[in-house]
């Protein structure tokens, strides 16, 4: 006896329809993880950026006058 084989349209689309869900699945999750690489490497950039700029005279000088009240 042969095994039977559902080959509906509604069968076969089933199917399909639970690749498609897995693939779309891992493709998002590839593109959120892409995503916030790309995210965590721009704040770090903003970061490094803040810290190489140069202390504003202003504080200096108010660092100074609090250093000459001690």
């Amino acid at each position: 006896m042969e095994p039977e084989h559902d080959l509906s349209v509604e069968a076969r689309g089933h199917k399909i329809a639970g690749i498609n869900k897995n693939m779309t699945t891992k493709r998002d999750e590839r593109k959120k993880a892409a995503l916030d690489k790309q995210i965590d490497e721009n704040l770090k950039r903003v970061y490094d950026e803040e810290l190489d700029q140069d202390i504003p005279d202003r504080f200096l000088a108010l660092l100074d006058k609090l250093r000459e009240q001690e």
